[in-house]
């Protein structure tokens, strides 16, 4: 629980180290995030394509605490299935496309958007791992107002620019939602990555602007 809220990586990394990259790998894939990039790799490893054996592999004890790059979109359908008590919904744009005729004025369904979802985690661990991250916007002041639930996990990714001797945020991410709601916000760049700083100067972190 404190290396959660405090963002200590080494026990993921001993965590991951435990069960296997690729078994970390697999439950991202399950929450929703089937794309993860390899270091210095700009085509990502497919892992609905991918064999656990070869997962074991691609990645390393580091997949444990965010060290590979996600596509953000994906990053919010698996944060929506932590929110959602366990249950993946596909990330989609559109619900459902109607076509009224002009002449009878009856409506035609062109495309309805199965949302019904499926379980993939027990509600009993994944709301204790709400229990976690609820407290997580307590430790970053972030929490809401009139005591409204929410839960939230902040991430920083970091980058150097190589212009002095400190290593600074490049990609700066704040996570999490409401019961009815989940959030993915993310700071940074596809190309062309800086050292991201607040306005006096300071580094960026994923609870400061993205939080």
């Amino acid at each position: 629980e404190t290396a959660t809220i405090k963002s200590y990586n080494f026990p993921f990394y001993w965590i991951a180290d435990a069960v296997g990259f690729g078994t970390v790998a697999e439950t991202a894939k399950e929450a929703g995030v089937t794309h993860i990039f390899q270091d210095g790799k700009q085509t990502p490893v497919d892992l609905t394509k991918t064999d656990v054996s070869t997962l074991n592999k691609d990645f390393d004890d580091e997949i444990g605490f965010g060290q590979y790059r996600v596509v953000p979109l994906e990053h919010a359908e698996g944060v929506a299935t932590i929110i959602g008590g366990g249950v993946h919904h596909a990330a989609h744009f559109i619900k459902s496309v109607t076509q009224v005729d002009a002449d009878t004025g009856k409506k035609l369904s062109l495309l309805t958007e199965n949302t019904t979802g499926n379980r993939v985690f027990p509600a009993a661990e994944t709301s204790n791992e709400l229990g976690v991250m609820q407290k997580i916007v307590q430790a970053d002041d972030l929490d809401l107002k009139n005591g409204r639930e929410s839960a939230a996990k902040s991430g920083t990714w970091e980058y150097d620019d190589g212009k002095d001797n400190h290593i600074g945020s490049g990609d700066c991410w704040f996570v999490g939602g409401i019961p009815q709601l989940a959030v993915t916000v993310w700071v940074g760049g596809k190309n062309k990555k800086v050292e991201l700083h607040l306005k006096d100067g300071r580094d960026m972190f994923g609870a400061s602007v993205p939080g």
